[in-house]
């Protein structure tokens, strides 16, 4: 018999279902709306087994596995056959790359993890490393001194037209109608919850409201070559530079930062905006690369780092020099607010730092004394700290606050008053005494001029010759030394 057709199976009592002791075998397709087994399992064919626990047991499997729980296996596959995942007695190994959502766990077991390069590495934790190699310095990142704003020597500057004052290391400049007062601010107005209890305040007090063509006004700080090797300008292998700090002004809008290259006359500018007025605002600039121009190895003027406050059309008539190229006085400042228009404003700065990179990293603070050795380089005063250098204290005849005694001849050297810290070229001297800056013979108990005219002062000291009567007599007074850039 080759074929038997029917509806239906029973058993011989008509209602149970019927028994294959020796099994059946179907070569077409079964559809059942259940199917159940006495045994432990249910083989079909030789890739699938059913488990009476609902495991289904698979040599291969085809699909997108989403709802797949409990999968035990040496090994996956991916749609090609290409094994991705294998199992091993300490855990799995991934050939691929593993995408998750998210992860859990130590992680310190953790190798190959490819974090290198450009990639960043963000924890609210404690990382714990062997060893931590970086293309950035650990210390002495700060190119820029006294970026804190910590010290004042020269105390206030009133009427500043083309000075120092305030704060050491920052100089105000201008061409036009405007003056100011240049102090050091306090805690009341300096950013204190980032960190910063001075800044350098530039308070208008003479106004230019209408600026003639050549006019500016530029809040600078200059460096040295010699330090400035760091960034290889000039080279294949120029540097980026990265320059971050706070600034609250009265006048909102669009100012201009300008980093120079004196040695090469180029220069790269860079617009910011101050947002609202009277607010402190931090801003972080990133300067590209130059590979024309070596900064030279001296220490002489290599770079002005410029924060423009005004100019006239002289100065912002051409096109933003933003990309290093050769000084252009038109392109330099073009968009720049006027700052300076009303003895209302005020222009405050701090937390300045400028580092290799196009990251601006955690600020890099250093001590007052650290700080106050790096200005001495370009300008010192005997005067003790708190005193701004000026004749006719108390100390023109007492050589109090810090006053330097020595002997003296018109004619010869005796006594050499030495520095605090070697500067960086001769300086020039300001001698503070009498009215007329003269020092003071005890011994003869009057004022006698310095005879500037002969043996200047090198960069470690100076030999102090007054024009007495020709003999050796007892001097004392106060100096400043200027070696600024």
């Amino acid at each position: 018999m080759s074929e038997i057709r029917v509806d239906t199976f029973k058993a011989e009592d008509g209602i149970s279902a019927p028994s294959f002791p020796n099994g059946i075998t179907v070569t077409g397709v079964v559809t059942a709306s259940s199917l159940q087994t006495n045994v432990a399992s249910l083989n079909v064919g030789s890739n699938i087994n059913l488990g009476n626990a609902g495991i289904i047991t698979a040599t291969s499997y085809r699909g997108d596995g989403s709802q797949l729980t409990g999968i035990d296996a040496t090994t996956i596959k991916d749609s090609g056959g290409n094994v991705r995942v294998t199992g091993t007695p300490t855990g799995v190994v991934v050939s691929g790359i593993c995408t998750a959502t998210s992860f859990s766990g130590d992680g310190s077991a953790l190798t190959g993890t490819g974090v290198q390069g450009s990639t960043s590495v963000n924890t609210t934790g404690i990382g714990t490393f062997s060893a931590i190699v970086s293309d950035t310095a650990l210390s002495h990142r700060n190119i820029i001194i006294n970026g804190a704003m910590l010290v004042a020597q020269r105390q206030d500057k009133t009427g500043a037209t083309d000075h120092y004052g305030g704060c050491d290391r920052f100089k105000f400049l201008r061409d036009g109608a405007t003056a100011v007062t240049l102090k050091q601010g306090g805690g009341l107005v300096s950013p204190v919850s980032e960190g910063f209890s001075k800044c350098q305040h530039i308070d208008v007090t003479s106004e230019d409201s209408s600026m003639g063509s050549a006019n500016y006004n530029i809040l600078a700080t200059r460096l040295e070559g010699q330090d400035l090797q760091r960034i290889k300008k000039g080279t294949p292998n120029a540097e980026q530079i990265t320059v971050s700090f706070y600034i609250k002004s009265t006048i909102t809008g669009t100012y201009i930062l300008e980093l120079t290259d004196n040695d090469n006359s180029r220069h790269c500018c860079k617009a910011y905006t101050i947002s609202a007025s009277n607010t402190w605002e931090k801003k972080i600039i990133t300067f590209p690369a130059d590979t024309t121009g070596q900064y030279d190895c001296d220490a002489d003027l290599s770079m002005e780092v410029n924060w423009w406050l005004g100019a006239g059309s002289t100065y912002n008539s051409g096109t933003l020099q933003t990309t290093w190229g050769a000084q252009t006085n038109a392109n330099r400042a073009v968009g720049c607010v006027n700052a300076v228009s009303s003895t209302s404003n005020d222009i405050m700065l701090t937390g300045v730092q400028m580092e290799i990179g196009s990251v601006a990293t955690p600020f890099e603070h250093r001590t007052f004394k650290e700080e106050i050795d790096r200005c001495m380089r370009y300008y010192e005063k005997s005067f003790q700290y708190t005193d701004a250098p000026a004749n006719n204290g108390s100390y023109s005849t007492t050589g109090g606050g810090g006053a330097v005694f020595a002997r003296s001849h018109n004619n010869s050297n005796r006594d050499k008053i030495q520095f605090k810290v070697e500067k960086r070229a001769g300086p020039s001297l300001t001698f503070y005494g009498n009215s007329s800056g003269y020092w003071y013979s005890p011994n003869l108990g009057s004022h006698h001029q310095y005879n500037s005219t002969v043996n200047g002062p090198d960069r470690t000291g100076f030999y102090p010759r007054q024009q007495a009567s020709g003999s050796v007599i007892d001097v004392q007074g106060h100096y400043a030394a200027d070696a600024e850039l």
